[in-house]
């Protein structure tokens, strides 16, 4: 009887643990006040986020609490504030009395917050989060969204939009307007949109489809750099160790530049583009897929090609690695 005896008391232990350890969830909604045409932001300490179009007139945010406890999920606040330089923010405010807050999917960061120094960490500290939907009107917006640490995704938005991240992918679709992403850690998509697009992370792959408009920049600590289907005038990719691959349709005139410590760069072009491509290499080669294109020498040492009427203009620096131009397929 005893070996039974004590798989009971195991059994009963374990429940008692999974109880005390049971997440309560609350949820809370914000309405921004003010003209929605003005510049607002949009901040959450620890969870993922994400922002969408809807019919309503209005910036609407929903924040769905997970705490340990139902104290702790009820200290939690959702309020419109004066943030940075008083622009009016809405803000998902964390319990008083607690500086280390226990999110599932955080490594370890430590981050100021609401005025406050914070550590959030997947193990350790009071479990406390939120996860915030963001549903913005129609219409061009001035709107900067920030979570310190967790994921981002938005889809739909028009305007100057930032997105920002301490530590989290960043996943944006379908957007019009000046845009900003940036991430200390994770990586970034961008897709089916148009303007102009500043993106960076400091580790994590960067990476742009069908995109058109004026401009693309990608920016990696360490991270291969994509930039595929695109139609726009400038590219420019700058990574300290990755890849970069970018696949330009548009023509006429253009300029790509690409910056990597270590990795290869291939760029590729529609089938009758003309371009003047200039490469420094530490170590590694230029070569091309353009039959027709003409080497350009210095000192009996290929450093580039030009084909046409040199259009694009293409500047390639690798400390490690080569260049390789190609057509499109």
């Amino acid at each position: 009887m005893r070996p039974a005896i004590i798989l009971v008391a195991s059994l009963a232990s374990l429940a008692m643990i999974g109880t005390a350890r049971a997440e309560v969830t609350r949820t809370l909604r914000v309405e921004l006040s003010g003209d929605v045409s003005a510049p607002f932001a949009v901040e959450n300490l620890a969870g993922a986020m994400t922002i969408a179009t809807s019919d309503q007139p209005g910036v609407v945010a929903v924040a769905t609490i997970h705490a340990e406890s139902q104290a702790l999920a009820d200290a939690v606040r959702f309020e419109q504030v004066s943030g940075v330089r008083g622009v009016p923010t809405l803000r998902v405010r964390y319990p008083k009395g607690h500086d280390i807050f226990r999110y599932p999917l955080a490594g370890r960061s430590y981050v100021e917050y609401d005025g406050r120094q914070i550590q959030v960490d997947g193990r350790e500290g009071v479990l406390v989060y939120a996860d915030v939907e963001v549903q913005v009107p129609h219409r061009a917006l001035h709107a900067r969204f920030k979570t310190h640490v967790g994921a981002m995704s938005a889809r739909g938005l028009e305007g100057t939009l930032v997105f920002d991240t301490g530590h989290g992918a960043i996943e944006l679709r379908q957007l019009k307007g000046e845009i900003a992403a940036d991430t200390g850690a994770g990586r970034i998509l961008v897709e089916d949109s148009r303007g102009r697009l500043h993106a960076d992370t400091g580790s994590g792959a960067c990476e742009v489809h069908h995109f058109e408009g004026e401009g693309i920049t990608c920016n990696t600590g360490s991270g291969a750099v994509r930039v595929l289907g695109v139609q726009v005038h400038d590219i420019k990719a700058d990574t300290g160790a990755g890849s970069v691959e970018i696949e330009a349709s548009g023509g006429g005139q253009g300029q790509i530049k690409a910056d990597t410590g270590s990795g290869g760069v291939t760029v590729r072009l529609p089938r009758d583009a003309s371009f003047e491509a200039h490469a420094d290499l530490g170590i590694g080669r230029i070569t091309t897929g353009f039959s027709d294109a003409q080497p350009i020498l210095d000192d009996d040492e290929v450093v580039g090609y030009r084909r046409g009427s040199g259009g694009t203009r293409i500047m390639v620096d690798a400390g490690s690695g080569g260049l390789r131009i190609e057509p499109l397929p």
